[in-house]
């Protein structure tokens, strides 16, 4: 499900009551109390029952690829995507070598949005 249906679906269930902006703050601001949680070490099951570590980081790629779609074009070659990949990954390795966990494991989450997007946008799903 994708953040816009989820809005319309909790605006649904509200009987119209809410209007869509109002729930998509209420989406966003739940997304950034978990994300927050989850970076404190706190355990985010309670806030969102099931979702682990690994929950959390395909939550992470899945929103810097909805991002990254909306920003940029679609990729239109292997040696482009390969070349996007590239960067993002030597992105990563610069915050490697200057020990920034932080900003490595932002850049970790960009190449791994790459390669969904890779695989996605280039037809290699199957």
């Amino acid at each position: 499900m994708t953040k816009a249906e989820l809005i319309r679906t909790v605006a649904h269930e509200l009987k119209g009551g809410v209007p869509e902006e109002t729930v998509e703050q209420v989406v966003n601001a739940i997304g950034k109390v978990v994300s927050e949680a989850f970076e404190a070490g706190e355990n985010i099951e309670i806030l969102v029952p099931g979702m682990d570590a690994i929950g959390w980081a395909l939550l992470q790629i899945r929103t810097e690829l909805q991002k990254s779609t909306a920003r940029f074009p679609k990729l239109h070659s292997l040696h482009e995507g390969y070349a996007v990949i590239r960067e993002a990954l030597e992105d990563l390795w610069d915050e490697v070598k200057v020990d920034n966990e932080a900003s490595a494991a932002d850049e970790a989450i960009q190449v791994a949005s790459m390669a969904v997007r890779f695989v996605v946008e280039l037809g290699l799903e199957d």
